[in-house]
């Protein structure tokens, strides 16, 4: 791997920390927010993007480094399904009249993603008290 890749990675993230830290400041400036609330939501979109990019990208050449990684990246994204499938046959969309322009569908997508951020905090929390308990009998 090249030895300037995070030298790289630190000023990127740098360069995106300070055009954040100047609309920041124009916004706490600004009076009327108005123009300014849509430059931070087209801000927050581009870097979800990039950041989704980058990961992508990541991944890839960690694979195509080390390729006997891709055993516990299969295990990995096989888990990730599989919470997600679980999330979402436990989800309900019922209680969408509670909101206004809110359907079915996207009140079902919410208590999914709300149901896998359960199952994972609680495998979380399970496997935190399991290394405890190990520690205990060893």
């Amino acid at each position: 791997m090249n030895k300037s890749y995070p030298l790289i990675a630190r000023i990127v993230s740098i360069v995106f920390i300070l055009i954040g830290l100047v609309m920041w400041v124009m916004l706490a400036y600004d009076t009327e927010n108005e123009g300014l609330i849509g430059s931070f939501v087209s801000y927050g979109k581009w870097m979800v993007i990039i950041g989704a990019v980058l990961a992508v990208l990541s991944f890839v050449a960690g694979i195509v480094i080390n390729p006997g990684t891709i055993k516990g990246v299969i295990i990995g994204l096989v888990i990730v399904v599989v919470i997600g499938g679980i999330s979402y046959g436990l989800a309900d969309g019922a209680d969408y009249e509670l909101y206004k322009n809110v359907d079915e569908s996207t009140s079902r997508l919410v208590s999914t993603g709300l149901n896998a951020f359960y199952i994972v905090g609680l495998l979380a929390v399970l496997s935190v008290l399991y290394s405890g308990v190990s520690r205990i009998f060893k």
